[in-house]
């Protein structure tokens, strides 16, 4: 619980525009220990059809194997405004960043075809790196053609299925295809077991 409260601290305080949903980034932490600890924890309890743990549940669906992980869940919103642009890239990639140095890093959780840490606009990182370009030669207008390139299906820099699936998940129910906006976007960061000898002394480890 400390790690997870630090790194929650280290990125509200680093970047204002990031809000951090504390209750979504603690659900999938609170729903792995009530399966160890016989205690009502967790926001199931009281919105069980609430949107974050429907995100929650198809987390576990697309990149989920049964192994002992939690899903730290952290929220960019930009309220009236956009987060695909430049300025979200700036954002998600220093926010991913921050997350990997916060204590939280040593307790990330890759695997192959999965990193660590996944966030809505990894389409526009991975294309910026393919095509080797800057983040200061990036425009607002070609971080949505690389958006949008990854979900029209055409063939080239085209997410996998399932991925561009959840990737379209993983902006506000506010996205506009029209324009390519959205007023928010989600960061995962897939974290492994924490050490301690019992469920309780897991979690505040975590």
């Amino acid at each position: 619980m400390r790690v997870i409260v630090s790194t929650l601290a280290s990125i509200a305080r680093r970047f204002p525009w990031v809000v951090v949903a504390v209750v979504v980034a603690l659900t999938a932490v609170f729903g792995q220990l009530a399966q160890r600890i016989e205690v009502a924890t967790g926001n199931e309890g009281f919105a069980p059809e609430g949107p974050e743990i429907t995100a929650a549940e198809r987390i576990g669906e697309i990149f989920g194997d049964g192994s002992a992980e939690s899903t730290f869940q952290v929220i960019l919103q930009a309220e009236g405004g956009d987060v695909i642009t430049v300025e979200g890239v700036r954002t998600v990639m220093a926010a991913v960043e921050a997350i990997k140095q916060s204590e939280l890093g040593s307790y990330l959780a890759s695997r192959p075809g999965r990193p660590g840490v996944v966030h809505y606009l990894l389409p526009v990182t991975q294309t910026m790196a393919i095509l080797q370009i800057p983040l200061e030669n990036m425009t607002d207008q070609m971080v949505k053609d690389f958006y949008m390139e990854a979900l029209d299906g055409d063939g080239e820099f085209d997410a996998a299925p399932d991925e561009a699936s959840f990737l379209k998940r993983m902006v506000g129910e506010d996205f506009d295809a029209e324009t390519v906006s959205a007023s928010s976007g989600l960061a995962l960061a897939f974290v492994g077991g924490f050490e301690g000898d019992d469920a309780e002394d897991a979690f505040q480890a975590q």
